[in-house]
């Protein structure tokens, strides 16, 4: 990410394209700051007063949190955050859980000052049978997925491991 800003800030009219849409613009500094989930839900708990979930209550494990909360969050801790470990419920079925702790997944969001959340990823299932039991579970017909199904047959990065 910090790549890609220093190439378009090095255009000179696309740097000031930029300045003029977000005069404030800084360019974020590495490392960027990385919490877990239950990390965050304990942070917006803490403050004064506590920034509550959408139902007016403090946040519990197994929340979603709201667009709301995280630009709070992130707009008073002024740095570009990696929030990591999301629960299983509230993440996309294929998502990889955490073998540590099978109540989260191995997943990430990246979050800016000043936007909110910019992009989000996950590390992916790679039992097949894990897969087509998730499918299952989410009335999923696997044959509809073959050609994600056949990634975990044929690709799967630990098949070129010997």
């Amino acid at each position: 990410m910090c790549r890609v800003i220093d190439t378009i800030l090095s255009d000179p009219e696309t740097a000031a394209f930029l300045k003029e849409l977000n005069p404030t613009f800084k360019r974020p500094e590495r490392p960027f700051m990385r919490m877990r989930y239950t990390d965050a839900i304990e942070w917006l708990n803490a403050q004064d007063p506590p920034i509550l979930n959408e139902e007016d209550k403090p946040h519990v494990f197994g929340d979603d949190i709201a667009e709301a909360a995280e630009r709070k969050m992130t707009d008073a801790i002024n740095r570009p955050i990696f929030l990591t470990h999301f629960p299983v419920e509230i993440k996309a079925f294929y998502m990889k859980k955490d073998p540590q702790d099978p109540r989260i997944t191995e997943s990430v969001d990246c979050l800016m000052p000043g936007v909110g959340e910019i992009v989000g990823g996950s590390m992916r299932m790679e039992d097949l049978d894990e897969l087509l039991q998730a499918y299952k579970n989410q009335g999923i017909d696997a044959k509809d997925y073959y050609w994600y199904t056949d990634q975990r047959k044929y690709v799967y990065p630990e098949s070129f491991v010997e």
